[in-house]
């Protein structure tokens, strides 16, 4: 058998090294996993809406990968709480709006404007009873006010929210924010939880604490919400809403001896 210049017998043909062309197909092969694996892993919500009618969408939503089940987020879901509680809770948050031009309309108001917030507390009420542990519930709701006497202006308050470690969670993506919708089947913008849509700041005062930039947390046990009374009160949403205690009335003039 011939030998090569060193002396070495030579390897048959496809005997011995690597093989370019049966490389390439591995290498393809690797390829197309490295592309597919981003999207097995993404994750793709789905919804199931509880409410939907012209004004007013609650749905409940969860988060599942491509393959498998939905992602576990361990809400304490279902949860009874009536509307009642829940008209007070959310008529008690208060937030500041930059953008208002009217500088009479600055300062703390109500997040959920009086005329949607009876509506809003009795969807939720349903919906939280209907949650499982793994689903947010998400709001959209519309105000109409007419504007100019000539036309209705739409303005769009949304959130997410949900009850974990005891306490509820409200999320805001938009408040009071001007829409353009013209008839039901005009589609909104859906929140989405840390979304940063609009310039507002919440007003963080009582039993409320700050969850993350644009959202509150609150014990929705807590006695302080028994009353029919809530912290804040229930003020419109165009009347800003002052934390200044009232002035004592001046005592009365002792009438003059004789």
């Amino acid at each position: 058998m011939p030998s090569d210049m060193h002396g070495g017998r030579r390897h048959p043909r496809g005997t011995a090294g690597s093989d370019p062309r049966r490389e390439r197909p591995l290498a393809a092969c690797l390829v197309l996993l490295m592309c597919l694996l981003p999207v097995a892993c993404a994750q793709h919500s789905v919804s199931e809406d509880v409410i939907d009618r012209y004004g007013l969408t609650i749905k409940l939503r969860s988060w599942r990968p491509l393959f498998g089940d939905d992602v576990a987020r361990e809400f304490q879901h279902p949860v009874a709480i009536s509307a009642e509680r829940l008209t007070r809770i959310l008529g008690a948050i208060e937030v500041e709006l930059p953008e208002d031009r009217d500088a009479s309309l600055r300062g703390p108001r109500a997040a959920v404007a009086a005329e949607i917030l009876e509506d809003v507390a009795s969807g939720l009420a349903q919906t939280f009873a209907r949650a499982t542990a793994d689903q947010e519930i998400v709001v959209m709701a519309l105000r109409k006010r007419r504007q100019h006497g000539i036309f209705n202006r739409k303005f769009l308050t949304s959130f997410v929210t949900y009850v974990k470690d005891e306490r509820l969670f409200v999320l805001f993506s938009r408040i009071k924010w001007k829409t353009n919708q013209h008839s039901r089947d005009d589609a909104l913008p859906e929140p989405q939880p840390g979304e940063e849509a609009m310039n507002f700041r919440m007003v963080v005062n009582g039993p409320f604490e700050r969850a993350g930039r644009q959202g509150v947390s609150v014990d929705w046990r807590d006695p302080i919400f028994d009353s029919p009374h809530s912290p804040a009160g229930l003020a419109g949403d165009e009347q800003p809403r002052s934390h200044n205690p009232p002035e004592e009335p001046p005592a009365a003039a002792a009438p003059a001896g004789d």
